[in-house]
């Protein structure tokens, strides 16, 4: 579970309307990134140092040592581009189910028959010619190389998945105020550290039935780490995809694709934040409420975080504009619209169209509101139970 541009392959595979099991979902997943493809001229040089970073000599055979092979994976020649921060996460078999079980569990496809949602949609429409590459199996535009709207949709998903766990264990990392770090001394030292925090905080305000479940998985998740680091030395008991590699390798690996860790070695698992990254995470940590951040200030932080220059506000005409524009791509036959995916899809491409404009979420919500209160009848909304909106309609539009 490494490569967030591997989530663009999971949605691009992902099916509207054909149903499937895991199993199938995750066979056909296996299958466009091993799907074979010449080595395009003037390509050979970084493939041949893809190979020898990686030492794929099992998969490519020894001869590969000296002469780099003519034919290779399509995920290898996304992941052998120098542009992509980071080179690891190639998907073998043995692994075929764990991007597909991520995609569930970020919601880009439906637990049960894998069909393509809305969020997974958004992610499609994000990606760009990426998401033709996948289906044509072509070298580019390389779906790996994650642009900023498209980052910050992957972004939106992890922290609605995993927000508390991620942000605990980087307020730990910030605490020890650790300059370079190992994925194993992360999840060794800080992700143990976030689950013990959390689980003391759920304790503390008394817990509820979610409560104890949500504790009971943070304790196995700790004592999985801590079992498998005390056994390291023994080789029988360690390896990728063990707990410590796989829970931190989740909670590290997307994040460089971001923008918001840095390797220094696109090989290797050693990280490093630099000044505007350790800003962001420390912006989460010192955060009241990851929803607030999530709903009123998301968007700055995480182009702060990627050091984005000259970005500004833009004015509620050019925010409804945008809304309109997404909506026309994300409705639904019926009419209706996811509305979160909606203004995450208008702010993405805001971003990546070189104007340095972006809005907030909340922004967009009450421009939505705003809109509705003043044509009710062109602007409609579904509220879900405690007032939040779940979608909208905009009758004639699109």
């Amino acid at each position: 579970m490494q490569r967030a541009g591997a989530l663009v392959c999971a949605a691009s595979t992902s099916s509207e309307t054909r149903l499937m099991t895991l199993d199938a979902f995750s066979r056909s997943f296996v299958a466009v990134l091993r799907q074979e493809v010449p080595v395009e001229k003037g390509h050979e040089a970084e493939v041949g140092a893809y190979l020898r970073g990686l030492s794929l000599w099992r998969r490519y055979g020894p001869k590969a040592r000296e002469t780099p092979p003519t034919v290779i994976e399509i995920q290898d020649a996304w992941l052998s581009d120098p542009a992509i921060p980071s080179a690891t996460g190639a998907v073998t078999p043995a692994a075929a189910a764990d991007i597909p079980a991520l995609a569930v569990g970020l919601r880009l496809v439906r637990r049960g028959n894998h069909t393509l949602t809305a969020r997974g949609r958004l992610v499609r429409l994000l990606s760009g010619e990426g998401a033709s590459s996948v289906v044509n199996h072509r070298w580019s535009p390389n779906p790996y190389l994650v642009q900023r709207g498209l980052g910050l949709a992957i972004l939106y998903a992890l922290l609605d998945a995993d927000g508390d766990v991620l942000v605990a264990a980087f307020r730990s990392l910030l605490e020890s105020d650790s300059s370079e770090f190992t994925r194993y001394r992360f999840a060794v030292d800080h992700l143990t550290a976030g689950c013990e925090r959390l689980r003391r905080a759920a304790v503390k305000r008394g817990l509820s039935g979610e409560d104890v479940a949500r504790v009971r998985r943070l304790s196995e998740m700790r004592e999985s780490i801590l079992q498998t680091a005390r056994t390291k030395d023994k080789a029988e008991t360690w390896g990728g995809g063990r707990p410590p590699d796989q829970a931190a390798t989740v909670r590290l690996e997307p994040y460089v694709d971001l923008g918001l860790l840095t390797k220094a070695d696109r090989f290797s698992y050693t990280y490093s934040l630099n000044a505007s990254q350790h800003g962001f995470f420390a912006f989460l940590a010192d955060a009241q409420t990851l929803q607030d951040v999530v709903d009123q200030s998301l968007v700055a932080a995480y182009l702060r975080g990627i050091g984005a220059q000259a970005v500004h506000k833009v004015p509620r005409d050019v925010i409804w504009e945008r809304i309109e524009e997404a909506y026309g791509d994300m409705r639904s036959g019926m009419g209706y619209a996811a509305f979160a995916e909606v203004i995450l899809l208008a702010i993405g491409r805001l971003v990546d169209d070189g104007t340095g404009g972006y809005f907030e979420m909340s922004e967009g919500v009450d421009v939505i509101r705003e809109h509705q209160r003043a044509a009710p009848a062109h602007v409609q909304l579904t509220v879900a139970r405690g007032g939040a909106l779940r979608y909208m309609r905009i009758k004639g539009g699109g």
